[in-house]
């Protein structure tokens, strides 16, 4: 069954959605300031990033409610994004400030090396398609730049994008985790990709990028030919319907979502979700820095 993170309680639920009306069920605490999960190719074990606590909680899937099945691990960063790798045999956790990502051994739940380099706000971790490659969504501020409209237009100054690391390297802590590694952007001086997130790469090779501050989802291929498709305030995830040829996007800000058509890169329609909630002082100032997208609507 699909399990699912309340961030406001802390909680790891497990979605039952065999039934007409989907039911949730409570699982597992985990971790104070939750942010995370990511499950096991065999559904078996579930890991849960929590960001002020420095934790990393191990549930056991395959003894539901079953107490004293969850493992924490203490990490010596305040953790966000995770991916599981090597097999599932190890996890990468990125630090939510710094450039660095954790190595965890899920079998001892110990933290095998840390692993740093230029850059900060980590918001997507994702395999390249034939698992060869680590794509690691940040941004990295160049100390050298200057803070003038030629610096900022062609992204010298502030870089919004990708950094594809070879696995192989980044998992061996005697090796230099940049060998080999290569800078992509997610934007151009047009087409802005400001505050970059969710990162997925589909089975036959689609690419899906969530621009967050930019309102946008950029879509293309691994050669990172993305298309930027504007949709909703505040974009935080995308979701391909391979069958019906279209991607969701989860909007933030706008309590929406928008339906964007894969072929054409075109928004299909948007759904709301409702009443839009009161928002706190912080989001309506994050409002006021990145107004509404106006999405442009197929015909």
């Amino acid at each position: 069954m699909p399990r699912a993170l309340d961030a406001g309680r802390n909680e790891l639920l497990r979605l039952d959605l065999t039934t007409v009306e989907p039911s949730i069920v409570k699982l597992r605490p985990v971790a104070p300031h939750s942010r995370k999960v990511v499950v096991s190719a065999d559904g078996r074990l579930a890991c849960v990033t929590s960001l002020w606590s420095e934790r990393l909680t191990l549930v056991d899937l395959a003894s539901d409610g079953v107490e004293g099945q969850s493992r924490h691990v203490e990490l010596p960063f305040a953790a966000d994004q995770a991916l599981l790798v090597d097999g599932d045999r190890s996890l990468l956790v990125a630090d939510a400030f710094r450039g660095r990502l954790a190595i965890v051994d899920l079998a001892t739940a110990r933290v095998e090396a840390v692993r740093e380099f230029a850059g900060h706000n980590i918001r997507g971790l994702a395999l390249s398609r034939d698992g060869e490659y680590v794509y690691v969504v940040m941004q990295h501020l160049n100390p050298q730049a200057l803070a003038d409209f030629d610096d900022v237009t062609w992204g010298i100054l502030f870089f919004n994008g990708v950094r594809a690391i070879k696995r192989e390297s980044l998992l061996d802590p005697t090796r230099d985790p940049l060998e080999d590694a290569r800078a992509l952007s997610l934007g151009m001086a047009e087409d802005h990709a400001g505050d970059p997130g969710q990162l997925t790469v589909e089975p036959d090779g689609l690419v899906i990028s969530v621009l967050s501050g930019s309102g946008n989802i950029a879509i293309g291929t691994e050669r990172f030919d993305l298309q930027p498709v504007q949709v909703g305030n505040r974009p935080v995830a995308a979701v391909r319907d391979a069958a019906r040829g279209v991607v969701y996007a989860l909007n933030q800000f706008s309590d929406s979502v928008t339906v964007v058509d894969v072929a054409e890169r075109v928004t299909v329609r948007e759904i709301s979700l409702g009443p839009e909630s009161p928002k706190t002082s912080e989001q309506r100032g994050r409002v006021v820095l990145q107004p509404p997208a106006s999405p442009t609507t197929a015909g």
